[in-house]
């Protein structure tokens, strides 16, 4: 049986648990209704557009960008506090 977002997300350690709930919170507050799933270890959102993963010592968030090539950008997060609320909407 395939993991659920929730039950990843619930047990992750103190502050990734928290990093990947505010960053699943910014997602789905400016995409409502996005498609979620686990894939590959990751929660990823819509077809691909971003997901979000926790590693050893940080948070990534992948951001799928458009900028004359289809490439994918990396943002790690080490903390809650290192979480702009403006500059992540502004990526995803």
């Amino acid at each position: 049986m395939r993991e659920t977002v929730d039950v990843y997300i619930n047990k992750q350690n103190s502050p990734k648990k928290e990093i990947l709930t505010e960053l699943r919170r910014l997602i789905k507050n400016k995409y409502p209704g996005v498609k979620e799933e686990m894939l590959m270890g990751a929660v990823r959102f819509g077809d691909n557009k971003c997901y979000i993963i926790s590693l050893a010592d940080r948070v990534n968030l992948g951001i799928l960008s458009f900028d004359g090539k289809k490439t994918m950008k990396t943002k790690e997060i080490k903390a809650l506090k290192d979480i702009n609320e403006a500059e992540i909407t502004r990526l995803i």
